[in-house]
């Protein structure tokens, strides 16, 4: 009986910290819980970053984005890790969320002019180097805008001269056309 009593003393002892709360508690707020939860989730995207588990941290940039929904800074991060998993889709629909949010930030816009560029759509990356270079800290991007608005007109150049030829070539073969039945009628 004893040995009961002496059991069951001990389990409340120890159990009794545990369910109370300490007199020198402090409540935390829920904002204070918000920003604990955010810090939590930025250390596990950047531990699942370095140990290379892109599912888990592209998980952890969902969950962050849904925390904050409004960051710039966050979305041109989250694109950027897409893009570097050739994930250029997504990638730019962050980015472009990014240029949103921040419209006047040079390396957003010219990031994603970039990354047109490598998608061999120099038209759309021409709108967001002009973008870039139009913004205070944009002079990095002059170069690339420069030599691209001068691809994309010798590009347009050289569709008006295919057209031309084209209809030079509709001309020659009408009249081609003409002068045989022309030539068929005389005899």
């Amino acid at each position: 009986m004893c040995k009961k009593f002496i059991a069951g003393a001990l389990i409340v002892s120890f159990a009794s910290p545990l369910t109370v709360a300490p007199a020198n508690a402090v409540e935390v707020s829920a904002e204070e819980i918000a920003k604990r939860k955010e810090i939590i989730h930025s250390c596990l995207l950047n531990i699942y970053i370095n140990q290379h588990k892109r599912p888990q941290a592209s998980q952890e940039y969902q969950t962050l984005l849904a925390m904050k929904p409004d960051d710039a800074k966050m979305h041109f991060a989250y694109g950027s890790f897409l893009a570097q998993g050739n994930e250029m889709g997504g990638a730019a629909a962050q980015i472009k969320q990014a240029i949103k949010l921040d419209p006047a930030n040079a390396k957003y816009n010219g990031t994603l002019g970039l990354m047109y560029l490598k998608a061999k759509k120099p038209t759309q990356a021409l709108d967001y180097l002009k973008q870039a270079c139009a913004c205070p800290d944009g002079k990095d991007f002059q170069k690339t805008y420069q030599e691209t608005y001068q691809f994309v007109m010798y590009q347009k150049r050289l569709d008006e001269q295919k057209k031309k030829q084209e209809e030079y070539k509709k001309q020659v073969k009408a009249t081609a056309t003409e002068q045989k039945k022309n030539d068929d009628d005389d005899w």
